[in-house]
């Protein structure tokens, strides 16, 4: 599916931890909190805190193109999207573009 949408990879990350709870390709990354973890400072690590920040939590949120060392420094772009339960924010999915 992420390949038909031409995203590199997708994640389920539980947005109160930070712990990434899902990934197509399991990269070291995978299980790994970005609130504290190796990766809290990557990309991915600023996408999470800017999402906690957001006061809009429904809303989308983007980070430019940023090496990416799991994915052997390739540079990509990332965006993540909430997803709610109940109107509450419980998880985001993150996306890495090709």
């Amino acid at each position: 599916m992420a390949e038909e949408l031409g995203y590199y990879d997708i994640f389920l990350i539980d947005i109160r931890s930070g712990n990434i709870i899902y990934s197509v390709f399991k990269e070291v990354d995978f299980a790994t909190s970005l609130a504290d973890g190796p990766y809290s400072e990557s990309g991915l690590g600023i996408l999470f805190k800017r999402l906690q920040e957001a006061p809009e939590r429904d809303k989308p949120i983007i980070v430019d193109f940023r090496p990416y060392e799991p994915s052997y420094g390739a540079p990509r772009p990332l965006w993540a999207s909430p997803f709610l339960i109940a109107q509450r924010p419980w998880a985001f999915w993150p996306c890495r573009s090709m």
